[in-house]
């Protein structure tokens, strides 16, 4: 299995997808850079606050719920 870090997810002018909400999370998903395959994360609304939610953010945008995702091993293989 490829190691998860958050480097092997995150550079300029890579984006992550929002996929769906459910329950007060809202779900997207970001593309391995080294092996090409999808993971998807959580990001909790109330983290959000009053900021809108587009269907794609750039990946240094939302590094720090990619790495929360990765030490919380809530990033999953989608």
């Amino acid at each position: 299995m490829e190691e998860l870090k958050v480097t092997n997810f995150v550079a300029k002018g890579k984006f992550t997808h929002f996929l769906n909400y459910r329950c007060g999370i809202c779900y997207y998903e970001v593309i391995h850079l080294v092996t090409n395959k999808s993971y998807s994360y959580p990001v909790p609304v109330e983290d959000l606050g009053n900021a809108t939610i587009h269907s794609m953010e750039p990946t240094l945008t939302m590094m720090r719920y990619i790495r929360k995702a990765i030490e919380d091993k809530t990033i999953v293989l989608s």
